[in-house]
């Protein structure tokens, strides 16, 4: 699988505007007191998703431009 510059990009803002949006509804208390926990184990989910797919990235541009 081939990952682009923007789709990369997409994804990995993406997910950290779903991270700060969580976190937004857990300090403002918005959300019920209820979901906190799935909420934390989603951002912790993307969060670590993030991480392997910029490794993945940074070894797809390696092989492919020889760096």
């Amino acid at each position: 699988m081939v990952i682009s510059k923007s789709t990369f990009n997409i994804l990995s803002y993406g997910s950290l505007t779903i991270v700060a949006l969580f976190i937004v509804l857990i300090y403002t208390h918005i959300a019920p007191q209820e979901t906190f926990l799935y909420l934390l184990i989603i951002s912790i989910f993307l969060l670590v998703g993030r991480i392997f797919l910029r490794i993945y990235y940074i070894k797809q541009n390696k092989n492919n431009y020889g760096g």
